[in-house]
Protein backbone atom coordinates (compact mmCIF):
# COMPACT_ATOMS: atom_id res chain seq x y z
CA UNK A 1 0.00 0.00 0.00
CA UNK A 2 0.92 3.64 -0.27
CA UNK A 3 -1.01 6.23 1.71
CA UNK A 4 -0.36 9.97 1.64
CA UNK A 5 -1.68 12.85 3.70
CA UNK A 6 -1.72 15.82 1.31
CA UNK A 7 -1.67 19.30 2.86
CA UNK A 8 -2.02 22.37 0.64
CA UNK A 9 0.50 24.01 2.91
CA UNK A 10 4.09 24.63 1.83
CA UNK A 11 7.03 26.98 2.20
CA UNK A 12 5.18 29.86 0.53
CA UNK A 13 2.81 29.71 3.54
CA UNK A 14 5.34 28.76 6.20
CA UNK A 15 8.95 29.09 5.06
CA UNK A 16 10.35 27.12 8.01
CA UNK A 17 8.59 23.91 6.90
CA UNK A 18 11.44 22.64 4.72
CA UNK A 19 13.91 23.04 7.56
CA UNK A 20 11.42 21.40 9.92
CA UNK A 21 11.10 18.37 7.65
CA UNK A 22 14.89 17.87 7.62
CA UNK A 23 15.03 18.32 11.39
CA UNK A 24 12.27 15.82 12.21
CA UNK A 25 14.12 12.92 10.53
CA UNK A 26 16.44 12.84 13.55
CA UNK A 27 13.85 13.31 16.29
CA UNK A 28 11.69 11.12 18.47
CA UNK A 29 9.09 11.52 21.20
CA UNK A 30 9.36 11.42 24.99
CA UNK A 31 8.70 7.68 24.92
CA UNK A 32 10.47 6.66 21.70
CA UNK A 33 13.77 7.67 20.14
CA UNK A 34 14.15 8.22 16.40
CA UNK A 35 15.95 4.88 16.19
CA UNK A 36 13.10 3.09 17.98
CA UNK A 37 10.50 4.52 15.61
CA UNK A 38 12.53 3.50 12.58
CA UNK A 39 12.98 0.00 13.99
CA UNK A 40 9.24 -0.39 14.63
CA UNK A 41 8.44 0.62 11.06
CA UNK A 42 11.18 -1.66 9.71
CA UNK A 43 9.74 -4.61 11.64
CA UNK A 44 6.37 -3.87 10.03
CA UNK A 45 7.98 -3.74 6.58
CA UNK A 46 6.79 -0.12 6.28
CA UNK A 47 8.46 3.21 5.66
CA UNK A 48 7.66 6.87 6.21
CA UNK A 49 8.57 10.02 4.28
CA UNK A 50 7.72 13.71 4.50
CA UNK A 51 8.18 15.98 1.51
CA UNK A 52 7.80 19.76 1.44
CA UNK A 53 7.48 21.86 -1.71
CA UNK A 54 6.65 25.52 -2.25
CA UNK A 55 2.94 24.76 -2.28
CA UNK A 56 2.21 21.55 -0.40
CA UNK A 57 3.43 19.07 2.18
CA UNK A 58 2.99 15.31 1.94
CA UNK A 59 3.35 12.69 4.64
CA UNK A 60 3.59 9.27 2.98
CA UNK A 61 3.51 5.83 4.59
CA UNK A 62 4.00 2.69 2.49
CA UNK A 63 4.57 -1.01 2.99
CA UNK A 64 2.63 -4.20 3.73
CA UNK A 65 -1.09 -3.51 3.65
CA UNK A 66 -1.77 -5.84 6.59
CA UNK A 67 0.38 -3.56 8.78
CA UNK A 68 -1.06 -0.24 7.60
CA UNK A 69 -3.07 0.57 10.74
CA UNK A 70 -0.09 -0.10 13.01
CA UNK A 71 2.22 2.01 10.83
CA UNK A 72 -0.23 4.92 10.68
CA UNK A 73 -0.66 4.81 14.45
CA UNK A 74 3.11 5.04 14.92
CA UNK A 75 3.38 7.99 12.51
CA UNK A 76 0.42 9.87 13.97
CA UNK A 77 1.81 9.46 17.48
CA UNK A 78 5.21 10.68 16.27
CA UNK A 79 3.77 13.78 14.56
CA UNK A 80 1.62 14.63 17.60
CA UNK A 81 4.30 14.12 20.23
CA UNK A 82 7.59 14.92 18.47
CA UNK A 83 10.19 16.55 20.71
CA UNK A 84 13.06 18.82 19.75
CA UNK A 85 16.77 18.47 20.35
CA UNK A 86 18.84 21.67 20.29
CA UNK A 87 22.11 19.87 19.57
CA UNK A 88 20.63 18.20 16.51
CA UNK A 89 19.14 21.51 15.36
CA UNK A 90 22.55 23.16 15.48
CA UNK A 91 23.96 20.36 13.32
CA UNK A 92 21.09 20.77 10.84
CA UNK A 93 21.76 24.51 10.66
CA UNK A 94 25.45 23.88 10.00
CA UNK A 95 24.52 21.49 7.18
CA UNK A 96 22.14 24.02 5.65
CA UNK A 97 24.78 26.75 5.81
CA UNK A 98 27.26 24.50 4.02
CA UNK A 99 24.66 23.59 1.38
CA UNK A 100 24.09 27.30 0.81
CA UNK A 101 27.81 27.93 0.39
CA UNK A 102 27.99 25.06 -2.12
CA UNK A 103 24.95 26.35 -4.04
CA UNK A 104 26.48 29.82 -4.37
CA UNK A 105 29.71 28.30 -5.67
CA UNK A 106 27.90 26.27 -8.34
CA UNK A 107 27.16 27.71 -11.77
CA UNK A 108 24.02 25.58 -12.05
CA UNK A 109 22.97 26.56 -8.55
CA UNK A 110 23.30 30.25 -9.39
CA UNK A 111 21.42 29.88 -12.66
CA UNK A 112 18.62 27.91 -11.02
CA UNK A 113 18.20 30.71 -8.48
CA UNK A 114 18.27 33.33 -11.26
CA UNK A 115 15.57 31.40 -13.17
CA UNK A 116 13.28 31.36 -10.13
CA UNK A 117 13.81 35.08 -9.64
CA UNK A 118 13.10 35.73 -13.31
CA UNK A 119 9.89 33.69 -13.43
CA UNK A 120 8.36 34.63 -10.08
CA UNK A 121 10.10 37.74 -8.75
CA UNK A 122 11.77 39.02 -5.61
CA UNK A 123 8.74 38.76 -3.31
CA UNK A 124 8.32 35.08 -4.14
CA UNK A 125 11.96 34.37 -3.27
CA UNK A 126 11.72 36.25 0.03
CA UNK A 127 8.41 34.69 1.02
CA UNK A 128 9.57 31.10 0.68
CA UNK A 129 13.19 31.35 1.80
CA UNK A 130 14.68 31.71 5.27
CA UNK A 131 17.33 34.41 5.19
CA UNK A 132 20.63 33.62 6.91
CA UNK A 133 19.62 35.71 9.92
CA UNK A 134 16.22 33.97 10.10
CA UNK A 135 17.93 30.59 9.88
CA UNK A 136 20.28 31.53 12.71
CA UNK A 137 17.47 32.76 14.96
CA UNK A 138 14.87 30.08 14.39
CA UNK A 139 14.25 27.90 17.43
CA UNK A 140 13.46 24.25 17.92
CA UNK A 141 10.09 25.25 19.36
CA UNK A 142 9.12 27.09 16.16
CA UNK A 143 10.04 24.11 13.99
CA UNK A 144 8.20 21.63 16.21
CA UNK A 145 5.14 23.90 16.11
CA UNK A 146 5.29 23.87 12.29
CA UNK A 147 5.19 20.07 12.31
CA UNK A 148 2.43 19.78 14.90
CA UNK A 149 0.37 22.36 13.05
CA UNK A 150 -0.18 19.81 10.27
CA UNK A 151 -2.56 17.85 12.53
CA UNK A 152 -4.81 20.93 12.72
CA UNK A 153 -5.03 21.50 8.95
CA UNK A 154 -7.65 20.08 6.61
CA UNK A 155 -6.04 17.62 4.21
CA UNK A 156 -6.74 14.95 1.62
CA UNK A 157 -5.79 11.30 1.94
CA UNK A 158 -4.49 9.46 -1.11
CA UNK A 159 -4.48 5.66 -0.97
CA UNK A 160 -3.28 3.03 -3.40
CA UNK A 161 -3.67 -0.57 -2.32
CA UNK A 162 -5.97 -3.60 -2.06
CA UNK A 163 -8.47 -2.34 0.55
CA UNK A 164 -12.06 -1.55 -0.36
CA UNK A 165 -13.22 1.98 0.34
CA UNK A 166 -15.27 0.76 3.33
CA UNK A 167 -12.31 -1.07 4.90
CA UNK A 168 -10.00 1.84 4.14
CA UNK A 169 -12.24 4.39 5.86
CA UNK A 170 -12.52 2.08 8.87
CA UNK A 171 -8.75 1.71 9.11
CA UNK A 172 -8.18 5.46 8.82
CA UNK A 173 -10.71 6.19 11.56
CA UNK A 174 -8.90 3.72 13.80
CA UNK A 175 -5.39 5.04 13.26
CA UNK A 176 -5.52 8.66 12.05
CA UNK A 177 -6.72 11.01 14.75
CA UNK A 178 -7.76 14.55 13.77
CA UNK A 179 -9.73 17.33 15.44
CA UNK A 180 -13.28 18.36 14.60
CA UNK A 181 -12.54 21.89 13.38
CA UNK A 182 -9.64 21.60 10.95
CA UNK A 183 -8.19 24.80 9.54
CA UNK A 184 -8.50 25.43 5.81
CA UNK A 185 -5.07 26.65 4.76
CA UNK A 186 -3.92 26.87 1.16
CA UNK A 187 -0.60 27.91 -0.27
CA UNK A 188 -0.97 30.51 -2.97
CA UNK A 189 0.25 28.95 -6.20
CA UNK A 190 2.62 31.45 -7.76
CA UNK A 191 1.90 32.85 -11.20
CA UNK A 192 4.74 33.73 -13.51
CA UNK A 193 5.50 37.41 -13.98
CA UNK A 194 4.24 38.96 -17.20
CA UNK A 195 6.79 40.64 -19.47
CA UNK A 196 5.63 43.92 -21.00
CA UNK A 197 8.89 45.24 -22.46
CA UNK A 198 12.40 43.89 -23.13
CA UNK A 199 14.70 43.86 -20.10
CA UNK A 200 17.80 42.07 -18.81
CA UNK A 201 18.49 40.42 -15.47
CA UNK A 202 22.24 39.91 -15.04
CA UNK A 203 23.95 37.91 -12.29
CA UNK A 204 27.73 37.82 -12.02
CA UNK A 205 29.54 34.47 -12.17
CA UNK A 206 33.19 34.03 -13.10
CA UNK A 207 33.30 31.40 -15.86
CA UNK A 208 34.25 30.95 -19.50
CA UNK A 209 30.74 29.73 -20.28
CA UNK A 210 27.61 31.85 -20.05
CA UNK A 211 24.14 30.57 -19.10
CA UNK A 212 21.37 32.46 -20.87
CA UNK A 213 17.58 32.28 -20.83
CA UNK A 214 15.01 34.45 -22.57
CA UNK A 215 11.60 34.28 -20.94
CA UNK A 216 8.16 35.59 -21.84
CA UNK A 217 4.73 35.47 -20.20
CA UNK A 218 1.81 37.56 -21.42
CA UNK A 219 -1.45 38.59 -19.81
CA UNK A 220 -4.43 36.89 -21.37
CA UNK A 221 -2.64 33.69 -22.43
CA UNK A 222 -4.74 31.57 -20.08
CA UNK A 223 -4.90 27.78 -20.10
CA UNK A 224 -6.78 26.25 -23.02
CA UNK A 225 -7.59 22.55 -23.32
CA UNK A 226 -8.11 23.03 -27.05
CA UNK A 227 -4.56 24.33 -27.51
CA UNK A 228 -2.96 21.35 -25.71
CA UNK A 229 -2.37 19.17 -28.83
CA UNK A 230 -0.73 21.91 -30.92
CA UNK A 231 1.33 23.15 -27.97
CA UNK A 232 2.63 19.63 -27.34
CA UNK A 233 3.48 19.12 -31.01
CA UNK A 234 5.09 22.56 -31.30
CA UNK A 235 7.33 21.76 -28.30
CA UNK A 236 8.32 18.39 -29.76
CA UNK A 237 8.93 19.67 -33.27
CA UNK A 238 10.80 22.78 -32.24
CA UNK A 239 12.94 21.60 -29.34
CA UNK A 240 12.60 17.98 -28.22
CA UNK A 241 15.13 15.49 -29.54
CA UNK A 242 18.01 15.43 -31.99
CA UNK A 243 15.76 16.00 -35.00
CA UNK A 244 14.23 19.16 -33.55
CA UNK A 245 14.77 22.62 -35.01
CA UNK A 246 16.72 23.84 -31.99
CA UNK A 247 19.12 20.89 -31.92
CA UNK A 248 19.73 20.94 -35.66
CA UNK A 249 20.14 24.71 -35.94
CA UNK A 250 21.87 25.67 -32.69
CA UNK A 251 24.11 22.66 -32.12
CA UNK A 252 24.57 20.82 -35.40
CA UNK A 253 24.45 23.47 -38.15
CA UNK A 254 25.89 26.44 -36.26
CA UNK A 255 27.80 24.89 -33.33
CA UNK A 256 26.77 27.76 -31.06
CA UNK A 257 25.69 25.98 -27.91
CA UNK A 258 26.75 23.20 -25.55
CA UNK A 259 23.11 22.95 -24.56
CA UNK A 260 20.04 24.63 -26.03
CA UNK A 261 16.30 24.09 -25.72
CA UNK A 262 12.97 25.89 -25.54
CA UNK A 263 9.60 25.12 -24.01
CA UNK A 264 6.10 26.55 -23.82
CA UNK A 265 4.56 25.63 -20.45
CA UNK A 266 1.22 26.09 -18.77
CA UNK A 267 1.01 27.86 -15.40
CA UNK A 268 0.29 26.25 -12.06
CA UNK A 269 -3.39 27.20 -12.20
CA UNK A 270 -5.81 27.57 -15.14
CA UNK A 271 -5.99 31.34 -14.62
CA UNK A 272 -2.20 31.65 -14.85
CA UNK A 273 -0.70 32.49 -18.26
CA UNK A 274 1.42 30.21 -20.39
CA UNK A 275 5.11 31.05 -20.35
CA UNK A 276 7.77 30.49 -22.99
CA UNK A 277 11.50 30.22 -22.41
CA UNK A 278 14.62 29.47 -24.41
CA UNK A 279 17.94 28.38 -22.85
CA UNK A 280 21.51 28.41 -24.10
CA UNK A 281 24.82 27.45 -22.51
CA UNK A 282 27.63 28.71 -24.73
CA UNK A 283 31.10 30.24 -24.77
CA UNK A 284 31.44 33.86 -23.66
CA UNK A 285 32.61 35.03 -27.07
CA UNK A 286 29.62 33.45 -28.85
CA UNK A 287 26.82 35.10 -26.91
CA UNK A 288 25.72 37.55 -29.60
CA UNK A 289 25.81 34.91 -32.33
CA UNK A 290 23.83 32.47 -30.21
CA UNK A 291 21.19 34.99 -29.12
CA UNK A 292 20.69 36.29 -32.64
CA UNK A 293 20.49 32.75 -34.06
CA UNK A 294 17.95 31.78 -31.41
CA UNK A 295 15.91 34.89 -32.13
CA UNK A 296 15.95 34.05 -35.83
CA UNK A 297 14.54 30.53 -35.46
CA UNK A 298 12.06 31.50 -32.74
CA UNK A 299 10.61 34.31 -34.82
CA UNK A 300 10.72 32.54 -38.19
CA UNK A 301 10.57 28.84 -37.41
CA UNK A 302 12.23 26.67 -40.10
CA UNK A 303 9.97 24.16 -41.83
CA UNK A 304 10.85 20.49 -42.29
CA UNK A 305 8.15 17.97 -43.19
CA UNK A 306 10.50 15.10 -42.33
CA UNK A 307 11.28 16.48 -38.87
CA UNK A 308 7.60 17.25 -38.31
CA UNK A 309 6.50 13.71 -39.14
CA UNK A 310 9.15 12.30 -36.80
CA UNK A 311 7.98 14.61 -34.02
CA UNK A 312 4.32 13.75 -34.59
CA UNK A 313 4.83 9.97 -34.77
CA UNK A 314 7.11 10.09 -31.74
CA UNK A 315 4.57 12.07 -29.73
CA UNK A 316 1.75 9.65 -30.60
CA UNK A 317 3.92 6.61 -29.85
CA UNK A 318 4.90 8.07 -26.50
CA UNK A 319 1.24 8.52 -25.50
CA UNK A 320 0.36 5.03 -26.76
CA UNK A 321 3.05 3.44 -24.60
CA UNK A 322 2.52 5.69 -21.59
CA UNK A 323 0.94 4.10 -18.52
CA UNK A 324 -0.27 5.91 -15.42
CA UNK A 325 -0.06 3.45 -12.52
CA UNK A 326 -0.27 3.17 -8.75
CA UNK A 327 -0.51 6.44 -6.82
CA UNK A 328 0.32 8.42 -9.96
CA UNK A 329 -3.31 7.78 -10.96
CA UNK A 330 -4.41 9.87 -7.98
CA UNK A 331 -1.90 12.65 -8.66
CA UNK A 332 -3.05 12.77 -12.30
CA UNK A 333 -6.65 13.05 -11.09
CA UNK A 334 -5.76 15.94 -8.77
CA UNK A 335 -3.95 17.77 -11.57
CA UNK A 336 -6.90 17.25 -13.94
CA UNK A 337 -9.33 18.42 -11.27
CA UNK A 338 -7.30 21.59 -10.73
CA UNK A 339 -7.59 22.46 -14.42
CA UNK A 340 -11.29 21.57 -14.65
CA UNK A 341 -10.73 18.48 -16.81
CA UNK A 342 -13.19 15.58 -16.82
CA UNK A 343 -11.07 13.13 -18.78
CA UNK A 344 -7.40 12.25 -19.22
CA UNK A 345 -5.63 15.13 -20.99
CA UNK A 346 -3.54 12.56 -22.91
CA UNK A 347 -6.70 11.41 -24.68
CA UNK A 348 -7.41 14.97 -25.81
CA UNK A 349 -3.81 15.47 -26.93
CA UNK A 350 -3.66 12.12 -28.73
CA UNK A 351 -6.88 12.61 -30.69
CA UNK A 352 -6.10 16.24 -31.47
CA UNK A 353 -2.55 15.54 -32.62
CA UNK A 354 -3.60 13.04 -35.27
CA UNK A 355 -5.23 15.74 -37.37
CA UNK A 356 -2.48 18.37 -37.05
CA UNK A 357 -0.25 19.36 -39.96
CA UNK A 358 2.98 21.33 -40.15
CA UNK A 359 0.91 24.28 -41.37
CA UNK A 360 -1.09 24.16 -38.11
CA UNK A 361 2.09 24.27 -36.03
CA UNK A 362 3.54 27.13 -38.11
CA UNK A 363 0.29 29.07 -37.76
CA UNK A 364 0.33 28.54 -33.99
CA UNK A 365 3.96 29.71 -33.82
CA UNK A 366 3.18 32.84 -35.81
CA UNK A 367 0.17 33.73 -33.66
CA UNK A 368 1.36 32.64 -30.20
CA UNK A 369 5.17 32.77 -30.15
CA UNK A 370 6.30 35.37 -32.66
CA UNK A 371 6.77 38.97 -31.54
CA UNK A 372 6.88 38.42 -27.79
CA UNK A 373 8.78 40.79 -25.45
CA UNK A 374 11.39 38.99 -23.35
CA UNK A 375 13.19 39.16 -20.08
CA UNK A 376 16.77 38.07 -20.83
CA UNK A 377 18.38 36.27 -17.87
CA UNK A 378 22.16 36.07 -18.07
CA UNK A 379 24.59 34.42 -15.68
CA UNK A 380 28.16 35.18 -16.65
CA UNK A 381 31.32 37.20 -16.15
CA UNK A 382 30.65 40.83 -17.08
CA UNK A 383 34.41 41.35 -17.45
CA UNK A 384 34.56 38.75 -20.22
CA UNK A 385 31.28 39.47 -22.03
CA UNK A 386 30.27 42.07 -24.59
CA UNK A 387 28.20 44.19 -22.19
CA UNK A 388 27.47 46.75 -24.90
CA UNK A 389 25.57 44.06 -26.82
CA UNK A 390 23.85 42.81 -23.67
CA UNK A 391 22.67 46.35 -22.87
CA UNK A 392 21.20 46.56 -26.38
CA UNK A 393 18.74 43.79 -25.42
CA UNK A 394 17.00 46.01 -22.85
CA UNK A 395 17.42 47.82 -19.56
CA UNK A 396 19.88 45.84 -17.42
CA UNK A 397 19.31 45.06 -13.75
CA UNK A 398 22.34 43.65 -11.94
CA UNK A 399 21.39 41.14 -9.25
CA UNK A 400 23.43 40.02 -6.25
CA UNK A 401 23.60 36.43 -5.03
CA UNK A 402 21.62 37.41 -1.95
CA UNK A 403 18.81 38.74 -4.14
CA UNK A 404 18.49 35.62 -6.33
CA UNK A 405 19.01 33.05 -3.57
CA UNK A 406 17.12 34.88 -0.84
CA UNK A 407 20.01 34.48 1.60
Amino acid sequence: FELTYLYDFGTTTNKSLHLASSYMEFLGTEEKSAETIQRELYDLACSFDINVTDNHTTVTVSGLNENMEKALTIIDDFLANIEGDEAILEEIKRDVKQERINAKASQRGNFGALQQYCLFGADYIRNKTLSNSELEKISSGELIASIKQLAKIKHRILYYGPLTITDLVGSIYQSHQVGDDLLVVESKLASTLTVKSPNVLFAQYNAKQVYYMQYSSREGDKYSVEKSPVIGLYNDYFSNGMNSVVFQEMREARGLAYSAFTHLSKGQMPQHPYYFYAFIATQNDKVQQAVEAFDEIIEEMPRSEAAFELAKSGMLANIESKRTTKQDILWSYIEAEKFGLTEDINKTIYNGTKALTLDDVVKFQQEFIKGRPYTYCILGDKNDLDMRYIRSLGKVKFLSQEEIFGY
